[in-house]
């Protein structure tokens, strides 16, 4: 309980300095207290020492009055919490007031130390306290800035193929779709073509974003290109397709002769091997089988002729020459139709990677454009 107001009018009571309730409780500190000529042990958590130290009577006390959260542990018996009125007493200026006794007082914790240097450790405290505060609040601050920006980026980014993808496979639009640089290439990844090669020799790599299905220093690398869908459709290219007729074939790469990988979402396809979790390869009798049943959509399935190849360590070679650029992606992003976009692949997946990808991206097309008014005006 909180005891009545000391009395008027003694010079001793002139000042005062409040403790504000503190509802987080750090390392205590422990001070002797007597109270009825019955030891007592306080505790006196972080809003003892949180005051606006400002004055101090002449009488060396210092009155600390208002919510103050402590525990008393009286015969090995912890108390509850208690709201009480302190006077510190210190062995300061006047050493003959400072130890007189007063009933009227309440709890008198007695200072070994002068008081200045009770309230010197009390603002120090406090200031410590303070700037963790006041930094918490900026790290918050900081991570509400960066999601906000990581929103803007996206929305900007993929904006417009989500919109498509909404009305293609609706439940892959569900998610958001990101992207982040990798330093070298690892199983699953992406690596997407630098944008100033390939506009000579090897056209199909240019602007292509490619999915690694395999990557290893003893059996090399293979990937296949994600962004190059051909005219022809799976029906057009052989008659053993069943429910797959109608799904396009994509250019994979320039390996492989007469190869047709199937890349698809769906667990439940037996016999298929998981590049990466949520991505799958192969399985196309189980597929078959799943969606003939109507427990799948064919949609959802991606078939590609050929594959690109490296030998050991040549791609490693060519991602440190700045041929690719490596990037971690939303499987979502590897799933999805890739046809007829409002914004092609690979500018999206470096816009989304951000910085200087995206600076990269951005200078690829305005120079793109900027060739083709340079044309029209020929």
């Amino acid at each position: 309980s909180t005891s009545s107001r000391p009395p008027q009018g003694r010079e001793q009571w002139k000042h005062r300095c409040t403790a504000p309730k503190i509802n987080k409780m750090a390392a205590c500190t422990r001070v002797s207290l007597s109270r009825y000529s019955r030891p007592y042990c306080l505790k006196a958590f972080t809003g003892v020492s949180r005051f606006s130290c400002d004055a101090l009577a002449p009488a060396g006390k210092l009155l600390l009055t208002g919510r103050v959260p402590f525990h008393v542990a009286r015969g090995g018996h912890r108390s509850g919490q208690m709201n009480r009125r302190l006077v510190v007493r210190s062995s300061g200026n006047n050493p003959g007031e400072g130890a007189e006794q007063n009933e009227e007082d309440d709890d008198a914790i007695q200072l070994t130390e002068d008081w200045r240097e009770f309230r010197a450790k009390m603002v120090a405290q406090s200031e410590v306290e303070r700037t963790f505060e006041e930094a918490t609040d900026m790290e918050e601050e900081l991570q509400q800035r960066l999601e906000i920006d990581k929103k803007a980026r996206v929305q900007a980014a993929s904006a417009e193929n989500l919109d498509l993808l909404k009305k293609q496979l609706p439940k892959l639009a569900e998610a958001q779709p990101w992207a982040h640089a990798l330093p070298v290439p690892e199983k699953g990844c992406l690596i997407i073509a630098n944008e100033t090669l390939f506009s000579g020799s090897q056209q199909y790599f240019n602007q292509s974003v490619i999915f690694m299905v395999q990557h290893d220093n003893e059996s090399g690398s293979m990937g296949i290109i994600l962004n190059r869908p051909t005219p022809y459709s799976m029906g057009r290219v052989t008659d053993k397709v069943g429910p797959f007729g109608e799904n396009p074939v994509y250019f994979g790469g320039d390996v492989g002769d007469g190869a047709v990988s199937l890349i698809h979402g769906n667990p439940d396809v037996k016999d298929s091997l998981e590049i990466r979790p949520g991505i799958f390869l192969g399985g196309m009798e189980s597929a078959m089988q799943l969606v003939n049943e109507g427990n799948s959509d064919p949609k959802e399935y991606k078939f590609f002729a050929r594959y690109a190849g490296w030998g050991p360590g040549q791609l490693e070679a060519e991602v440190k020459r700045g041929t690719w650029y490596c990037a971690a992606c939303a499987k979502e992003l590897v799933l999805k139709p890739v046809i007829q976009l409002p914004k092609p692949l690979w500018r999206e997946i470096l816009e989304l990677m951000g910085g200087e990808y995206a600076e990269c991206s951005r200078r690829a097309y305005s120079d793109s454009y900027l060739d083709l008014d340079q044309k029209d005006q020929q």
